[in-house]
Parts: C-alpha cells; sequence; structure tokens
C-alpha cells in the first residue's frame, strides 16, 4: 500500500472508557505516536511521506437511562473527550500534521451516546471530503465551501 499520499487517523473514543484509566494527555501522546509512525522516512527511497490528518472525534454523551450499561464504562468519558480537541490541535501544531474537530459538524446520537448513526457519519464524511481534496492537491468539487481545518 504504498506510497500512501494521506493518513487519516479519528481515535480516542474508546481509550476514554473507564477501564483504561487513561488522562486526555496519556490519549493524545498515543495519537502523537501514531501520527509519527505514519511521518517516518518512507522504506524505499524517492517515496513521499504521507500528509496526516488527526480528527478529534464527537463527544459522548451519557444515555438517559440510568441502567444502560454504557453509564458504567463510559463514565468520565464526555469530559476526557470534550479536551481531546484541544490536545489533538496541539498535537498536530508540534509535528507537522493537520487537525480537524469532527464534533464540529457531528455529534453522537442513538440509544448508547456513543456511535454515529448514518446522518453524523455522512456529515463527517462530507465535511471531511474538501479538506482532503485540498490536501491531496486536488481541485475541490462543486460540494459547497471548505470547512476550517482548525474547527471553532
Amino acid at each position: 500500500h504504498a506510497p500512501l499520499d494521506l493518513v487519516i487517523l479519528m481515535l480516542g473514543t474508546n481509550d476514554c472508557q473507564r477501564q483504561h484509566s487513561l488522562a486526555p494527555y496519556d490519549v493524545a501522546r498515543s495519537m502523537r505516536m501514531l501520527a509519527q509512525v505514519a511521518q517516518r522516512p518512507p522504506v524505499e527511497p524517492g517515496m513521499p511521506v504521507p500528509e496526516v490528518l488527526i480528527v478529534s472525534p464527537p463527544v459522548v454523551r451519557m444515555p438517559d437511562d440510568p441502567e444502560h450499561e454504557a453509564n458504567f464504562f463510559m463514565e468520565g468519558a464526555p469530559e476526557k473527550m470534550a479536551l481531546l480537541a484541544k490536545y489533538y490541535r496541539r498535537i498536530a501544531d508540534e509535528i507537522g500534521a493537520h487537525f480537524f474537530d469532527a464534533a464540529v459538524v457531528a455529534s453522537v446520537t442513538g440509544e448508547d451516546g456513543i456511535h454515529l448513526d448514518a446522518d453524523n457519519t455522512r456529515a463527517i464524511g462530507q465535511a471531511l471530503a474538501p479538506v482532503v481534496d485540498g490536501l491531496l492537491g486536488l481541485p475541490l468539487p462543486a460540494r459547497g465551501p471548505a470547512l476550517r481545518i482548525t474547527g471553532p
């Protein structure tokens, strides 16, 4: 699968689960390591190093039903995830990657408060499409204005 032009990383939701006992900064450090792996010099001479786009996921919400199991294993996750965008943006700046905050265009819905529904998944894809086109140097199709890559 080489050469790669772009690597997109959107991780962190599961890392914020209570069972992992990770602080938002620790989750962000793991994201930094993954992004830097993608930025390593290529195996073969002359291959380009891919662009890296770090995407902060939408913040989970606790289910309304107090008996729902997500209220146990995602306890504290909304507060942790609210900080991920700040840390991910900082990391992207420090390592020369790009950043996009998916919470600007989508939110978590559904019974469990964790997973994206089809409409929100589509919203993220549609918002990322012009960003990806721009990073790859492709002409922007007539989809409307591109969103700012750094979010609000």
